[in-house]
């Protein structure tokens, strides 16, 4: 199974799965895993294939990924691809998320 389909079952999982298990922690970590295990496979699908709801999700382990990969790219890419979220809370939710990655980036971002 590649690192993509690991993390699309994982988001299915949190989005769609009992409300007990939503916070569960290793639901939580193979979402992370995946992005990690696969960083330009990951950045493909946020920028191709995400939906708006599967990247506000997503959203909420983006400085556990940020801390593992300080990945500049990757950075980049969620801010370029935020701009396409309809939602309009939504939006902000996963900029404010954004913004919390910067964090842990030293290097700048690329144009």
């Amino acid at each position: 199974m590649n690192s993509i389909t690991k993390l699309k079952d994982a988001l299915h999982l949190r989005m769609y799965g009992n409300p007990d298990e939503y916070f569960e922690e290793t639901v939580w970590n193979l979402e992370v895993d995946a992005i990690c295990e696969d960083l330009t496979a990951a950045i493909d699908f946020v920028l191709s294939e995400c939906t708006d709801e599967e990247l506000y999700w997503l959203s909420e382990v983006f400085e556990d990924i940020a801390d593992r990969t300080r990945s500049a790219d990757f950075i980049k890419c969620l801010q370029k691809r935020v701009q396409r979220v309809e939602n309009a809370e939504w939006r902000q939710s996963i900029l404010d998320e954004i913004l919390v990655m910067l964090d842990y980036v030293d290097e700048p971002l690329p144009e």
